[in-house]
């Protein structure tokens, strides 16, 4: 499996940030933020954001499948939430995952289900949460 490595952004404010390199020499980047939700009674909440780089760095593209070690580097990505849960989270902070699609959101559902996210509704979007309690 590939290194969780976590810092602290030093040019966005309150942004974690997981990076490492798959098999395939592809940047993986996973970046924890809080975001406003204050609208929908979502206070203390980070939103993730998760993305694969090309070689040729087209960074983040809507719908685009980019990755080519597709299962390995999803599961980077949970055992990067979970270490951000273990070791970052308050009681009462919550973590919100949008998903481009309804097909990755099925694989979120599935993958997060250990974690004990639930599927929500924010903003007329079907999300899922993490409420942390201590």
């Amino acid at each position: 499996m590939y290194d969780i490595n976590l810092t602290k952004s030093t040019e966005y404010y309150n942004t974690y940030i997981f990076k490492t390199k798959n098999k395939n020499n592809q940047t993986l980047e996973l970046l924890i933020f809080i975001s406003d939700f204050s609208e929908f009674n979502l206070n203390n909440t980070y939103c993730v954001t998760f993305k694969i780089n090309t070689k040729r760095k087209h960074g983040y593209q809507l719908l685009k499948q980019t990755g080519k070690d597709g299962i390995k580097s999803l599961l980077w990505a949970k055992n990067c939430i979970e270490y951000f849960i273990n070791n970052k989270l308050h009681n009462g902070d919550k973590i919100v995952i949008y998903a481009d699609d309804s097909k990755r959101f099925k694989v979120y559902i599935r993958g997060l289900k250990s974690l004990k996210f639930d599927v929500a509704n924010v903003g007329g979007n079907k999300v899922l949460i993490y409420k942390h309690i201590s």
